[in-house]
């Protein structure tokens, strides 16, 4: 009995034995296909993701008139302008263009409404103090196409000008400013980027014009109707 009972426990060792095996080969290759998915991953976030644009304003903007140096221009009182503070993210991999910016404008009191496009970049300089002086005197760069690096943000404030002068002011003291800020960005250029890239959604803002007499050359700061929400 003791030979029968040593040659079971040995069948029945010798048989347990594949059975551990095969549950080691089977963690190990869950292992390599998590590790896999990882390194997929990761390959995605750091070098295939497309762009992914983001915009943001701060709950200030400037107004301003310019006349541009031309008679016609000077006559009418000049281009409306808006100075907007801007930052774009991109939470992509690959870098991402931008063309321009517009803002779509609206008085809604009167329901006159105009667009204006970016024309200029400027810096803290621009706001200075300088006795007086028209803006169109301040110091400004014309803009330029855009390009944001992959998981980087571009920072900045713009020029937006209206695309025709007038007498007539849109942006009224003592009132409300409606504007949409959209960006301009290049088509897709191939079915990775159809399928899988994005378009930055408009930004929608609503300022607040201060009851001023007038609005002029000089810098009006206006306010966003939700910033005190």
């Amino acid at each position: 009995m003791r030979i029968l009972g040593g040659q079971a426990a040995r069948a029945a060792g010798a048989g347990a034995a594949p059975v551990i095996l095969h549950s080691g080969g089977v963690v190990t290759n869950v292992v390599s296909a998590i590790a896999l998915l990882f390194s997929a991953y990761s390959l995605w976030e750091t070098a295939l993701k497309q762009a992914d644009l983001s915009v943001y304003v701060t709950d200030a903007a400037t107004y301003t008139r310019d006349p541009n140096n031309d008679d016609a221009a000077f006559q009418a009182g000049g281009y409306e302008v808006l100075a907007v503070p801007v930052t774009i993210a991109n939470d992509g991999a690959r870098d991402a263009a931008v063309l321009s910016l517009q803002l779509d404008v609206k008085n809604p009191e009167t329901g006159e409404s105009a667009r204006f496009g970016a024309a200029y970049t400027v810096g803290g300089e621009y706001f200075a103090p300088n006795r007086g002086e028209s803006s169109s005197g301040r110091p400004r760069t014309p803009f330029a196409a855009l390009v944001v690096a992959g998981r980087s943000a571009w920072s900045g404030t713009i020029l937006f000008y209206s695309e025709g002068y007038w007498k007539r002011e849109l942006i009224k003291p003592k009132g409300k400013v409606e504007a949409t800020l959209s960006l301009l960005t290049p088509a897709p250029s191939g079915w990775l980027e159809r399928t899988l890239g994005g378009h930055p959604a408009p930004v929608k803002l609503v300022m607040n014009v201060p009851d001023t007499d007038r609005l002029g050359t000089t810098l009006t700061r206006l306010r966003s109707a939700n910033a005190g929400s």
